[in-house]
């Protein structure tokens, strides 16, 4: 069954302007923050999602994005195909490693809501209401990562320096 690109926004491959821009559910990382000092410095993702009119950020490590891949994987095969960025102990602070690492992980969650919207299951296996009924409580049952933050909010600059880097 084609995924609906008029309740999802997903551009990997697709036209920016394509019906994929009218989607009800947006979801993209903006931006990486390098929280902490010294040797418990660490970054943390803004992960910006709207659904409709409503929006909000959370905030996740790198290695929460793993443990939704894990996860994911376990219950939707289809996510075994994705090329998941991979743990780098060494120059994991680099500027151009946060980039390219930001930009795989925003393509991770967006191909994570087109497997699930195509198969109509959560990453648990339990049937989901977010296709029929979207909304942030749906999204926040289907999906737990999504919902409350776990990690501090950043309180240094981004890396980079800037704020945005497109969808």
């Amino acid at each position: 069954m084609p995924v609906n690109y008029c309740f999802l926004q997903y551009s990997r491959g697709h036209n920016r302007n394509s019906v994929a821009s009218a989607g009800l559910v947006n979801v993209w990382i903006p931006t990486a923050f390098l929280n902490g000092r010294g040797a418990d410095s660490h970054h943390v993702y803004q992960v910006f999602i709207r659904i409709r009119d409503d929006e909000w950020n959370v905030y996740r490590r790198y290695t929460q994005f793993r443990e939704l891949y894990k996860q994911a994987c376990s219950f939707l095969p289809d996510i075994k195909t994705f090329d998941f960025p991979p743990k780098k102990a060494l120059g994991s602070r680099d500027e151009n490693f946060v980039e390219v690492r930001r930009q795989r992980l925003q393509e991770f969650v967006r191909f994570l809501f087109e497997v699930i919207l195509r198969g109509g299951e959560g990453i648990d296996g339990t049937a989901l209401d977010i296709k029929a009924r979207p909304s942030k409580k749906a999204l926040m049952k289907a999906i737990p990562f999504f919902g409350e933050n776990t990690v501090q909010r950043p309180t240094g600059p981004p890396v980079g320096g800037h704020q945005y880097s497109g969808l």
